[in-house]
């Protein structure tokens, strides 16, 4: 029954922003990188391949294709980024990238990106990764990390958000999903990025927020 409470909640802040926030997943072009359906590679729809440094990046479905011990958080098919320019120092980053239509930005606004980062079981080697939500009006957003953070194949769950300025007014936010190179030495990193969009049967728990986050952990205690 722990388990079971514990999974609910982590799912429930994973999908649940704060109320004044406006969640971007669902204004994503091809928000879980199924277009074009694929097994290995092709690159996803309405994404746009940036860098600095040396790299590739596309979609694939990590469940037929190799042995990545994956499995998507929406779909059946996950981006990748590869960065083949070595140990990460910020200026030899490859991404995806996407201006994503939100109706333009309003001033006091919060924007916020949910999403999944892992490496492959069978790709392991550390990178760097990094979201980052550019307003468009000059200020931006960003968090980063290692994906050591978690057992290949394992999905680290991760939340940037932006505050909107006077400066973005009308404008849409751009986002970057970032490889930033290994964590140590030579070689090529890769990193895996899937985005969540709830479905209709997680719109009540979205709805019921605290409630709910109260109504489970008061159930868990009488589990202990």
């Amino acid at each position: 029954m722990r388990t079971v409470v514990l999974s609910a909640l982590t799912l429930l802040l994973f999908i649940a922003p704060a109320s004044a926030d406006i969640v971007m997943n669902s204004f994503i072009l091809n928000n879980s990188f199924e277009s074009p359906s694929t097994v290995c590679c092709s690159f996803p729809t309405g994404w746009n391949y940036q860098a600095a440094g040396s790299g590739d990046a596309g979609n694939y479905d990590p469940v037929l294709h190799g042995n990545t011990h994956i499995t998507p958080l929406d779909g059946s098919l996950v981006a990748y980024v590869n960065n083949y320019s070595g140990q990460n120092g910020f200026n030899n980053w490859t991404a995806l990238s996407q201006t994503v239509n939100v109706g333009g930005m309003v001033s006091g606004e919060t924007y916020t990106l949910r999403y999944g980062v892992a490496r492959r079981f069978d790709l392991d080697d550390p990178a760097g990764y990094r979201v980052q939500i550019n307003g468009g009006g000059g200020g931006f957003a960003i968090t980063s990390g290692s994906t050591a953070a978690a057992p290949a194949g394992t999905w680290l769950y991760r939340t940037v958000s932006y505050t909107a300025t006077a400066a973005d007014t009308g404008l849409n936010p751009t986002i970057y999903l970032v490889n930033d190179g290994r964590v140590a030495g030579p070689g090529v990193a890769q990193v895996n990025f899937d985005v969540i969009v709830p479905e209709a049967s997680a719109l009540p728990l979205l709805a019921a927020g605290p409630l709910l986050v109260l109504a489970l952990a008061r159930r868990r205690r009488r589990a202990l």
